[in-house]
């Protein structure tokens, strides 16, 4: 049977990608005063301190790359060493519950699962409620992950009963 969903992480340095033009207009700016003097002309402040706020800048979202990247590669680790958990069964308790920004909350065999449709994270999210595989009844294997108090989806199979 083929996963109705499964994760795909592969960390490597294209999640820093991004950082390669932004570091050369860093290094523009830095570099000839007169590409700054027509940034500050624009916002009002000084070439200095147009220069430290672009650098703090910089450095807080190399930081939260370096933070996601971290993550991928622990929870991948996790996966390759085969430290997850498989439960198998029918969807019970489906509910979704619209005051927490779109979550949606069921069990299978007693352990609880819940993902939503605005967390973009690597572990299973539905951008829509589509209700065609994910409801009452739906009979599924699930590989997850339990991180955090949460149990979160590596992989989803769809049953299909005989």
């Amino acid at each position: 049977m083929s996963p109705y969903f499964e994760i795909n992480i592969e960390p490597d340095a294209d999640y820093f990608l991004w950082a390669l033009p932004v570091l050369f207009s860093f290094a523009i700016l830095a570099k000839f005063p007169a590409v700054s003097d027509i940034a500050t002309s624009f916002i009002k402040i000084s070439r200095n301190w147009l220069l430290i706020i672009f650098g703090l800048l910089i450095s807080i979202a190399l930081f939260g790359t370096y933070s996601t990247y971290q993550q991928h590669i622990y929870i991948k680790g996790l996966i390759d060493t085969g430290k997850f958990s498989v439960v198998s069964g029918c969807i019970q308790n489906y509910r979704l519950d619209k005051i927490k920004g779109n979550t949606a909350t069921f069990e299978i065999e007693g352990i609880e699962f819940s993902y939503n449709n605005y967390e973009r994270t690597p572990f299973f999210y539905e951008k829509e409620f589509s209700g065609k595989v994910m409801k009452n009844g739906s009979c599924l294997e699930i590989s997850y992950l339990p991180i955090a108090k949460k149990n979160g989806i590596i992989k989803i199979v769809q049953l299909t009963i005989k």
